[in-house]
């Protein structure tokens, strides 16, 4: 694909690589690839956690996945990690975050 082509450019860095990154875990998410999603979103918020709106949109992802996957323990640690991190605190996801992770079993 593309994304994974472009992924390998020497000038893709930056906010370009996580939402090239992000893409590419919503495409595994859309054909039924949750466990292939994953690694993307967790690259996001690693290699690329400086760049807010990526980074707060793979932890929430990631989180949802988790979820899916039924790997409750996985989720709250991810969370909780995102949450961890103030300085997303402004993301729309980050609320959801704090939602979601009062619901877990």
């Amino acid at each position: 694909p593309i994304l994974e082509k472009m992924l390998k450019a020497p000038g893709l860095r930056g906010t370009a690589a996580a939402r090239a990154l992000c893409r590419l875990g919503e495409i595994q998410e859309a054909l039924g690839h949750p466990e292939k999603a994953m690694p993307y979103y967790q690259r996001v918020y690693v290699m690329y956690g400086g760049h807010q709106a990526p980074a707060a949109k793979a932890y929430f992802a990631s989180g949802i996945l988790f979820e899916k996957l039924k790997l409750w323990d996985s989720a709250k640690k991810t969370y909780q990690e995102f949450l961890n991190r103030h300085d997303l605190a402004s993301r729309e996801e980050y609320a959801l975050a704090k939602e979601r992770l009062r619901s877990i079993p």
